[in-house]
């Protein structure tokens, strides 16, 4: 059994022949293939610096393709403007299918890219929120504009600048993993 001819078992990690619906050591399900939306690192990274609208359509693009190659409902539109809240199950598909048809290197790529951006999601999100909750209770006696709340307002914007580039970064990482899955999805149609 060559290495073209088999692959991964995403639960025991046993090798599995390509043609196979189960894993022969664990009985694990194989995983689909989906045909993941993906762009070039370089149009993702103009595109989503423009604007944070197409970190929403990516999510959508995707959700979209996971529900055309599993056959679930899942409400693609509403999954795609939550990314805080769905992204973990997204990219537990993708971890899956990294795992299963690509090497070790693209599997690897693909949990870190997707470990960070969601660190960087949730973290970004807590200082937006922490932002807001600090105008909101700013004690109306106090100048806005005084040079304490001007630093802390840079300092909020350079962490969320930092946070919005780190995230771009790994969603950018991630692409050339995801145009390979699509390849393989186009190629073998299960």
């Amino acid at each position: 059994m060559s290495s073209t001819e088999s692959c991964c078992c995403v639960s025991c990690e046993s090798l599995v022949e390509a043609g196979s619906k189960r894993c022969a050591h664990c009985g694990t399900v194989n995983p689909i293939h989906i045909a993941y939306y993906h762009t070039t690192p370089l149009l993702y990274f103009s595109w989503s610096f423009l604007g944070q609208g197409y970190v929403y359509f990516w999510m959508y693009e995707n959700w979209c393709a996971v529900q055309s190659a599993t056959g679930r409902y899942m409400s693609p539109f509403l999954r795609g403007f939550f990314p805080l809240l769905c992204s973990y199950e997204l990219f537990g598909y993708m971890r899956r299918s990294a795992k299963y048809y690509l090497g070790a290197s693209d599997y690897k790529r693909v949990c870190w890219s997707t470990w960070i951006y969601s660190v960087c999601i949730v973290i970004s999100n807590l200082f937006v929120f922490g932002f807001v909750l600090y105008v909101m209770f700013l004690p109306s006696d106090e100048d806005p504009k005084d040079s304490a709340g001007s630093a802390l307002l840079v300092l909020f914007l350079l962490i969320l600048l930092v946070l919005n580039t780190v995230r771009t970064i790994a969603m950018m990482s991630l692409q050339g993993p995801l145009a390979s899955l699509r390849q393989r999805a186009v190629e073998n149609p299960a």
